[in-house]
C-alpha cells in the first residue's frame, strides 16, 4: 500500500479526524453504494474515508470506464458520490491510477467491494455497518 500516493485517492477527510480507513470500492456495486450513503456518519465521528479503485468485472468494463471517468473529473468526491448515487457523468479518460488500483488490490488479496483497510493494516472485507465499523476501528 505504500505505492499508492494520497494523491492517488479520493479522499473524504472528517474535520475532527480520528481514525482513517482505506476502503477498495466499486461505483456500481450495492454494498459500496450503502457504505457511501453513510459517509456523513464517519466523518461525523471523525473517521475518514480514502477510496481506491476497484472494479470487480475487470478493467474491460462499463464500471473501470466510470471509476476512470470520477478518478479524471476536476470534482472527484462529487463525481464518485453520483456514480454511486446511479447519476451519470461525463465519461471522459486521462492518465489514472485506476488499473494499478486493480492490481494492488488483487496482489493483496481483496476480492469483492468494499474492502476496508484499517490504519493497523487489518482487511475487512465485505459491507460493514457504520456503527459496527466505527466501533472495530476504535
Amino acid at each position: 500500500m505504500q505505492e499508492i500516493k494520497k494523491s492517488e485517492l479520493i479522499s473524504f477527510e472528517s474535520d475532527n479526524q480520528k481514525h482513517e480507513i482505506t476502503v477498495f470500492t466499486d461505483v456500481e456495486c450495492t454494498y459500496c453504494r450503502k457504505f457511501h450513503s453513510e459517509i456523513n456518519e464517519y466523518l461525523a465521528n471523525g473517521v475518514s474515508i480514502n477510496y481506491l479503485a476497484f472494479p470487480r468485472t475487470g478493467i474491460d468494463s462499463s464500471s473501470y470506464e466510470k471509476m476512470v471517468a470520477a478518478w479524471c473529473s476536476n470534482e472527484k468526491k462529487e463525481s464518485i458520490t453520483n456514480l454511486k448515487n446511479d447519476i451519470d457523468i461525463e465519461l471522459n479518460s486521462c492518465e489514472n491510477p485506476v488499473e494499478n488500483h486493480f492490481e494492488i488490490g488483487r496482489r493483496i488479496g481483496v476480492t469483492g467491494t468494499p474492502a476496508i483497510i484499517t490504519q493497523t493494516g487489518l482487511l475487512l472485507p465485505g459491507y460493514i455497518p457504520a456503527n459496527e465499523l466505527i466501533g472495530i476501528i476504535e
